[in-house]
């Protein structure tokens, strides 16, 4: 079925290899074929396609700028847009929506839109159902905690779990030595979210980051702007320097980052992320 304007039709649209697609780990690919409804000849000059974002994120458009003819009541060949299924895209079902610029007969340039055309959906799933590795996100309770939820989200789409203080709902344990200190011991890393009220008063998080040390545990630092770092962390600490106040945006750029050097054979559990994250 061909849906679109009275002079250009989608009539087909699909993506590409399979309709499962992990975050980051491989490109996919819109395939689309357009038919000329009129009587002149059509040239399409651009074609953008784009999924739904994240809240808050704004969607990573793709295109393809190659001029392609279409005869009078024609079709064009399929035609191939690439893209990364990368984390500013809505887990689960997704849906794409392509744009179009073109000319009819060399006129002046029109645009078209086709919004949730009748496309094979893609199913935007994490890396791994089973994450193997975890870490521990230390932040500042309870200013902070939406930021750790949106943090762990974001690790959860690379196939990292993440432990956060107010979640775990285990009663009559000693909160040190019950529950911060094992689950330290059971991470690849600590991540702390130093943030300004992070920095006016640590409160639990003091006591996690000089655990971590004592346990010679790998520190991620992400550091709000114009916050000085702990006092306790070396030069070397490895760390992301994020805007202010810390934004969503921030966090994907940093789990981004974290992923592409996990990917380039940097084993998380030794500190040797100097590579992707450099010297503060």
């Amino acid at each position: 079925m061909t849906v679109g304007g009275p002079e250009i039709g989608l009539e087909s649209c699909s993506v590409g290899e399979s309709t499962y697609a992990p975050f980051m780990t491989t490109r996919r690919y819109i395939q689309a074929v357009f038919k000329n409804n009129t009587d002149l000849p059509v040239t399409i000059t651009r074609i953008t396609c784009w999924f739904e974002s994240e809240p808050g994120l704004t969607a990573r458009r793709h295109s393809a700028n190659d001029p392609i003819d279409i005869v009078p009541g024609g079709r064009s060949e399929p035609i191939i847009i690439q893209f990364t299924v990368d984390l500013n895209l809505r887990p689960s079902t997704n849906i794409a929506h392509i744009k179009i610029e073109y000319a009819l007969n060399h006129g002046p340039v029109n645009t078209l839109e086709f919004d949730n055309p009748n496309t094979t959906h893609m199913i935007v799933v994490p890396i791994t159902a089973v994450p193997k590795h975890q870490l521990f996100i230390s932040y500042k309770i309870s200013a902070d905690t939406k930021l750790a939820h949106e943090l762990l989200r974001y690790m959860n789409k690379i196939g990292f779990r993440g432990y956060i203080a107010e979640d775990d709902p285990r009663y009559g344990h000693d909160m040190y030595t019950g529950k911060f200190a094992p689950e330290i011991d059971n991470s690849d890393a600590l991540i702390v979210l130093w943030t300004r009220d992070a920095s006016a008063d640590p409160g639990t998080m003091q006591w996690e980051l000089e655990y971590a040390l004592d346990s010679k545990k790998r520190i991620l630092l992400i550091k709000e702007d114009g916050v000085d770092p702990p006092p306790e962390l070396s030069e070397r600490t490895e760390r992301f320097n994020a805007g202010s106040p810390i934004t969503i945006l921030d966090l994907v750029k940093f789990v981004t980052k974290f992923y592409h050097g996990y990917q380039r054979g940097i084993d998380v559990t030794i500190p040797v992320f100097e590579a992707v994250f450099g010297r503060s």
